[in-house]
């Protein structure tokens, strides 16, 4: 028996197309945004935005403020296991700035802060406590969930101008919200503060991930 050979539709053609679009795109982005450039802005004695960042994690973050314009002041990572110290030496490789170890030891830590220096603090704490195919036990597990809320007070001991906070989208489920809410509500007397959903890959990333956003600008 005869089978007719597939012969692309208009459709096909135009998928085509535009993944070709993405592709150059995407590859766009990674010829622009190299890890040399990002050292480079960091070893600049220009006047710049500072930023301190808390919890580097793979360095997406610190990597996005170089490309920004900002010079870091330092960040934090717990460094008690080795996959966090290997953390910490990409940072500080990458910045040229201190990790100062674990952010619940904030304390032992803080008096190395210049409040008055912090143009920028984001975060991006361990969200598998606030994942989907996590446990979803939130501040109540003991994989990191609950330093989501102790950043608050760092946040506010430091007193940056402005604030990222970066988490999980599903942390609005888990325990009917109880964490995020009660972070804005912490952050709200002294800042203006929004949060969205943000679709990841509209700023390019290839994936359909999704995150929850806190921007706060400080009210005065």
């Amino acid at each position: 028996p005869s089978c007719a050979l597939h012969q692309p539709n208009t459709l096909d053609a135009r998928s085509e197309s535009v993944s070709q679009k993405v592709k150059a795109m995407l590859q766009s982005f990674r010829n622009e945004h190299t890890v040399e450039r990002a050292k480079s802005q960091y070893a600049s004695t220009f006047p710049s935005y500072t930023v301190f960042e808390l919890a580097t994690g793979g360095g997406l973050l610190t990597l996005a403020a170089a490309y920004a314009g900002f010079r870091h002041l330092g960040g934090t990572e717990d460094v008690s296991k080795p996959l966090g110290a290997a953390k910490a030496k990409l940072f500080e490789n990458l910045t040229g700035a201190r990790c100062y170890g674990d952010t619940s030891a904030w304390k032992q830590w803080i008096h190395h802060i210049r409040d008055d220096d912090i143009d920028l603090l984001m975060a991006g704490q361990p969200c598998s406590d606030y994942a989907s195919l996590g446990e979803q036990l939130g501040m109540y597990s003991n994989k990191g969930g609950d330093l989501f809320l102790k950043q608050v007070d760092i946040i506010l001991t430091l007193n940056p101008k402005t604030i990222i906070l970066e988490v999980v989208p599903t942390a609005l489920d888990v325990n009917n919200g109880f964490e995020v809410k009660w972070v804005l509500g912490k952050l709200m007397p002294s800042y203006h503060v929004n949060a969205n959903i943000v679709p990841c890959w509209i700023h390019g990333d290839c994936t359909a991930r999704e995150r929850l956003f806190v921007c706060a600008l400080r009210r005065d």
